[in-house]
């Protein structure tokens, strides 16, 4: 500002109305800085938003995922113990053999 300018203004309103523009000059400084804060603020909370979303997502995944794999286990305990019990047959019926071949022999 030019220095003859303010000496005229000052002259003009006086004291009281120079604070006044400064108190002006103030206000609206603090309404910019506001609304640049608002912005900022709505951006944080739609970015909180998709950071949910994003959670809510991977954990329905997870979810998911930990299901079929107790499936999946159920499925092959049940072929484990298919497979215990087919061989305990077989070791008896084995033993049966045995205790055959040994009397056929004559070692019993």
């Amino acid at each position: 500002m030019d220095p003859q300018m303010m000496i005229d203004v000052w002259s003009e309103l006086g004291i009281v109305g120079v604070l006044s523009l400064l108190f002006g000059f103030l206000i609206t400084n603090i309404i910019k800085s506001q609304n640049k804060q608002n912005e900022i603020l709505d951006n944080l909370a739609i970015n909180q938003a998709k950071a949910e979303e994003t959670v809510s997502n991977v954990e329905s995944i997870l979810l998911k995922l930990l299901m079929r794999m107790d499936k999946s286990d159920d499925k092959l305990d049940r072929k484990v113990d298919d497979l215990r019990r087919d061989l305990s047959s077989i070791d008896g019926d084995l033993s049966e053999v045995k205790g055959a071949i040994s009397r056929i022999n004559g070692r019993h």
